[in-house]
C-alpha cells in the first residue's frame, strides 16, 4: 500500500532566507515530479510537494504554528500529524532524505 504525504513550503516573499530557498525548493519538485512513479513503485510513498505564500494566509499562521520563514513541513496522509524539516544548509538531496528517509544513495543521486 502506498503512504501519501504532502511536503509543503511556507515562505514569505520578502524573506531573504524564503529567497535563498526557493531555487532549491524548485529543483526539488522538479526532480520529483520526473521520478514521481518509480519513486512510488519502489518505495511505496507518493509525496504532493507544494508551496505556500504566507502572505496568502496570514490569519492561519497561529493556528498552524508557523512561527518563522521559511518553514518546511511534512504532513502524514490524514493531515494530523506533520514533521518540520530545519536545517540551515539545505540542498535537494537533504530534503529528499527527510520525505523518503529509506531511499538508496545510488537512487538519490540518480535521480536527484
Amino acid at each position: 500500500m502506498t503512504e501519501n504525504k504532502t511536503f509543503v513550503l511556507y515562505y514569505a516573499k520578502w524573506c531573504g532566507y524564503s529567497k535563498h530557498l526557493l531555487p532549491t525548493w524548485n529543483k526539488l519538485c522538479e526532480n520529483y515530479n520526473i521520478n514521481k512513479q518509480q519513486i512510488i513503485d519502489k518505495y511505496n510513498i507518493n509525496v504532493s510537494i507544494c508551496m505556500c505564500d504566507i502572505d496568502t494566509i496570514n490569519d492561519q499562521l497561529s493556528q498552524l504554528n508557523i512561527l518563522g520563514f521559511p518553514t518546511m513541513r511534512l504532513y502524514n496522509s490524514d493531515n494530523t500529524q506533520y514533521s518540520d524539516f530545519h536545517n540551515n544548509n539545505n540542498t535537494v538531496k537533504k530534503l529528499v532524505n527527510f520525505i523518503i528517509p529509506n531511499i538508496s544513495s545510488e537512487d538519490l543521486n540518480l535521480w536527484f
